[in-house]
């Protein structure tokens, strides 16, 4: 899995501007099985989603905070401040 079949899935959901949508994509990204030893992957999503959240000068408010809160979240996971296993209550 990687950003472009996550902005797709976004996409085909009813409500692809709803940051609880965009927070449930995350989760999802967060309990797959994706952790590398290096954090490679989460790198690469972060690079991403800084790139993409930078340059769409399309993106709602919204949006641009939903994305704000994946970035948020991809740090705190490479740097161990939260699991990829444990829900946030």
């Amino acid at each position: 899995m990687d950003i472009k079949r996550i902005e797709q899935i976004q996409k085909e959901t009813a409500f692809p501007d709803s940051i609880s949508v965009q927070q449930a994509l995350l989760k999802v990204w967060n309990e797959c099985e994706h952790k590398a030893d290096d954090n490679s992957v989460l790198k690469s999503l972060h690079e991403d989603l800084t790139e993409f959240y930078q340059e769409k000068d399309f993106l709602t408010p919204e949006k641009r905070a939903g994305i704000a809160i994946a970035i948020d979240q991809v740090e705190r996971y490479i740097r161990g401040d939260i699991s990829a296993r444990s829900p946030k209550h």
